[in-house]
């Protein structure tokens, strides 16, 4: 049911980055991280100032083996993610000082 809800609101409007990554994280949550990944980027390429699907992405592609994708989005997420994001931060930060 949300998978389906989430993919009409992305119809509605599918340049609706929050949107985009709504249905991505959704997709990874529910095991088509292949999927989700690619929403994942087309958020990005909608809104490239939103931090938050480097950070996914840098999981998704970290467990998938992909160092150097993983990297460079922890990388990115760093860059611009708001103080707010406190925990992501920290979390970010280490899984960066791992793959490094």
């Amino acid at each position: 049911g949300a998978l389906s809800e989430f993919a009409g609101a992305v119809r509605l409007a599918p340049t609706d980055a929050t949107y985009l990554y709504d249905l991505g994280m959704l997709l990874i949550a529910t095991g088509k991280a292949d999927s989700g990944a690619t929403v994942l980027q087309h958020a990005i390429a909608e809104e490239p100032f939103f931090a938050a699907p480097h950070y996914a992405l840098g999981i998704v592609y970290e467990q998938a083996g992909l160092r150097t994708e993983a990297i460079s989005h922890f990388e990115r997420f760093l860059a611009l993610a708001p103080r707010a994001m406190a925990p992501a931060i920290t979390s970010a930060q280490s899984h960066l000082d791992r793959l490094k």
